[in-house]
């Protein structure tokens, strides 16, 4: 049976004020703690690598990450926050512990969790049947995508990585398959043509202990270019699903440490753009 994505929209209220460091760590460390004292067995299961939380966001949007020295919060202050889960088991252990509205330290300052509400996701409804020839791609918060060396990453948005990545997160969980990953990014690394961009590198970010990351955020635009190695009807298809992956993207996060809140992404079709209804013959 396909399983759904359970998306889980959170609300905190600090109760004191000063400098708080990137909050995802926290955030996800808490949720860890939560299911280990609840369920052990869970808590060391490899489905426990299919959270992922959306950290505080500055005031500034991804702009501020760039210089990003910490977040000042003051007492009372109001913070959204969102989890996502792929499995079942691990969202009814997480949502039984929110309804008990507990308290998440950031650094040196408490945080009460306010209003929580969730929603389940078919697979299904992030499927595009008719592509656009153009979109957006905006990295939310720092991005850091895995390379083959160890300890080494690329701070630029590689577009093989990004949809090899999302279309193997697809074919784990969802029943109609998308394309394989490996023939997915060669086909996105040869189609995707950029055609503007602002992007920044982070300064480094704290996860838990001494480890830090550095990433990228920022904006790309994005046109889509036949290429002779595929047929139309292929590119139709390949686009399709490349703007399904990044839609199921926004939710999973890509890169490393993607469960902590690092590499959220938002995609945008053009939709001025003329879908690839046009010269199908």
């Amino acid at each position: 049976m396909e399983g759904k994505i359970y998306l889980i929209d959170l609300s905190f209220s600090s109760r004191g004020e000063g400098e708080i460091p990137f909050s995802g760590p926290y955030i996800i460390d808490s949720i860890r703690k939560a299911i280990m004292s609840s369920d052990p067995i869970v808590a060391r299961s490899a489905e426990l690598n299919e959270i992922s939380v959306y950290p505080f966001m500055p005031k500034d949007g991804w702009r501020s990450w760039c210089k990003y020295q910490g977040m000042h919060v003051s007492n009372g202050e109001r913070f959204q926050s969102k989890i996502v889960i792929f499995d079942e088991e691990v969202f009814n252990l997480v949502r039984s512990w929110l309804l008990k509205k507990p308290a998440i330290r950031i650094g040196d300052i408490s945080f009460l969790l306010g209003d929580v509400s969730w929603t389940e996701l078919n697979y299904d409804s992030f499927i595009i049947k008719e592509p656009s020839k153009s979109f957006r791609l905006v990295f939310m918060t720092p991005t850091c995508l895995k390379r083959s060396e160890p300890q080494l990453c690329y701070l630029y948005p590689n577009v093989r990585t990004i949809i090899s990545s999302l279309a193997s997160i697809w074919n784990r969980r969802a029943e109609t398959k998308c394309p394989d990953p490996r023939t997915i990014g060669t086909w996105a690394s040869l189609s995707l043509i950029e055609t503007g961009y602002e992007l920044c590198t982070s300064r480094p970010i704290q996860l838990q202990g001494n480890r830090y990351l550095v990433g990228f955020v920022g904006w790309v635009n994005y046109r889509i270019a036949d290429h002779p190695e595929w047929s139309r009807e292929d590119h139709i298809m390949m686009a399709a699903w490349t703007q399904t992956l990044l839609r199921l993207g926004e939710l999973s996060g890509i890169g490393i440490a993607r469960s902590a809140g690092f590499g959220k992404i938002r995609y945008s079709a053009s939709r001025s753009d003329a879908y690839f209804l046009e010269n199908r013959s």
